[in-house]
């Protein structure tokens, strides 16, 4: 039987890695998000996302019983957070 790091291992043994690798990267870019941008010491949209996915994951766990959704859940809030903080600064109103 083959193991995953065998040069001829099964596919699905790669895919499996890869996606828990994606979550660690995109956790990771969402903890530095969230850190930098609240050092401002003002309400953002990356915190109202952190605060939807807490909810949401916690409900999805309770759910499903998987309580990795809530590290999903919340990674995807503040990245969802991130981009409507960064939308206004990519078209700045014209006057």
């Amino acid at each position: 039987m083959l193991t995953c790091a065998e040069p001829n291992a099964a596919p699905d043994c790669f895919t499996r890695i890869g996606v828990i690798d994606m979550w660690w990267i995109l956790g990771i870019a969402a903890a530095i998000a969230f850190f930098l941008m609240g050092r401002e010491g003002r309400t953002t949209a990356i915190g109202g996302g952190f605060t939807i996915g807490v909810v949401v994951g916690v409900v999805l766990a309770l759910i499903y019983g998987d309580w990795w959704l809530v590290g999903k859940s919340v990674t995807v809030g503040i990245l969802i957070g991130l981009a409507a903080e960064a939308l206004p600064k990519l078209h700045p109103r014209k006057p």
